[in-house]
């Protein structure tokens, strides 16, 4: 499971900045229903159905590709989603050229954690 945050929502998607450093456009129609800028979300991986090619509320259907050797900034397992990769953490079931399905959902409790983080950062600053 990867986890992150709606860092922003502009024209067709959302802004999802993952905590570990990775950056994703995820499709604004394909977004788990309620979602809003700074809400935490998850992410999560499963091999797609066969007949699955369309995208569902939190669902997003990609490509597992060929391992690379990992660096210090690129490790995992390459998932292609439209135009972009997201490297997923080593997972020894998702195989080369086979669909997958990444799925989003919000997480309530990591929201408000991250946001008391927050509001204790600032009046930690500000007083």
């Amino acid at each position: 499971m990867l986890r992150g945050v709606v860092d922003g929502l502009e024209e067709d998607w959302a802004i999802v900045v993952l905590d570990d450093g990775q950056r994703l456009d995820w499709p604004r129609k394909n977004l788990p229903p309620d979602v809003r800028v700074g809400m935490a979300v998850t992410l999560d991986v499963a091999p797609a159905q066969a007949t699955a090619t369309a995208v569902t509320d939190g669902v997003w259907v990609g490509k597992v590709g060929r391992r690379r050797k990992a660096t210090a900034q690129i490790a995992g397992v390459p998932i292609r989603l439209g135009d972009q990769t997201l490297h997923w953490p080593e997972k020894g079931e998702l195989k080369a050229g086979r669909a997958v399905a990444v799925r989003m959902a919000v997480d309530e409790a990591d929201t408000t954690a991250r946001r008391q983080r927050v509001r204790k950062l600032l009046d930690d600053i500000f007083g």
